[in-house]
């Protein structure tokens, strides 16, 4: 798989949120997380979510794919530590 940059991380997201017909709410985390929020250059290759993939969201990620060409995997984390500070 290719690593991804900030960028495309982005706009393959938007393209996400284009394709849904209604609001959901997703928690990223990890590299893709770190890219988005702090801008770390170190690029990842999917994106881990702390929510789950509703059938919906699969569903716009299959069309963000093709619109895109971004091949992203976009599944949840099976394991990550949740604070609420």
């Amino acid at each position: 798989m290719q690593r991804r940059t900030p960028e495309e991380l982005s706009r393959f997201l938007k393209a996400v949120d284009r394709h849904l017909e209604r609001p959901e709410r997703v928690v990223i985390i990890g590299g893709a997380a770190a890219a988005l929020h702090y801008g770390a250059r170190r690029a990842t290759i999917d994106i881990d979510l702390a929510t789950t993939v509703s059938p919906e969201l699969r569903s716009a990620v299959l069309r963000a794919r093709k619109e895109t060409g971004l091949e992203l995997p976009v599944e949840r984390s099976g394991v990550f530590e949740w604070r609420r500070e």
